[in-house]
């Protein structure tokens, strides 16, 4: 089952193409900003390196947040776009499984991503990769209270902030999604009633100011 899988909602770009198991071309990018400006070349471009047409497709993944609000809704928004175009379903999967599943190596651990203002985002997995808890934004020694004595590993952009407050002997990844990784975890997600929706853990860091 081909699937294209593609990520914005932090600091980078990435897609990636799978197909009976197998990585066929993939893309990331770091990119503070500019995100929409090229996601959609990415896709084509490692459509085209996998040589696949975009009708090819069976399914498109994406990442949901918690991450810049802007980002979540611009790959929300192409992912949205592949899917009603092609008539092919959307899943969707948080930044945070993005990078447990993937780097947990079947270990229980702690994946958090930097939310800026002083917190960051970060969720509980256990040993099989599944969440043991719901993801929340916190200060980094509020997450580090969340880590039980058998989680040795933190991933994420946030993992030095939370390791910070937690004695040696934690293992750190700083990893932010990458689609060449998690597009495998695609296939087995479920398929929403609808089009997959946006998880933010707080409001956004800019608010319209008030008119009149």
């Amino acid at each position: 089952m081909p699937i294209l899988a593609l990520d914005t909602a932090l600091d980078a770009c990435s897609a990636a193409v799978l197909a009976d198991g197998e990585v066929l071309a993939g893309a990331y990018e770091t990119r503070p900003r500019g995100h929409g400006e090229r996601i959609a070349a990415m896709c084509a471009e490692v459509l085209e390196e996998a040589g696949l047409a975009p009708g090819d497709l069976q399914r498109i993944c994406v990442t949901v947040g918690p991450g810049s609000f802007t980002g979540v809704r611009i790959g929300l928004a192409t992912a949205r776009g592949f899917g009603v175009a092609l008539g092919r379903p959307v899943v969707g999967l948080s930044t945070l499984t993005a990078v447990a599943m993937p780097l947990g190596g079947g270990r229980p651990l702690l994946a958090a991503h930097d939310a800026r203002r002083g917190q960051v985002y970060v969720q509980a997995f256990g040993a099989d990769g599944s969440p043991s808890a719901s993801p929340v934004a916190a200060a980094p020694e509020a997450a580090a209270r969340l880590r039980r004595p058998d989680m040795a590993l933190i991933v994420g952009t946030g993992a030095a902030l939370v390791a910070a407050h937690l004695d040696a002997g934690v293992e750190v990844i700083e990893a932010r999604p990458d689609a060449r990784r998690f597009v495998s975890l695609a296939e087995a997600l479920p398929v929403p009633a609808g089009a997959p929706e946006p998880l933010y853990l707080r409001a956004p860091d800019a608010v319209p100011r008030a008119t009149g």
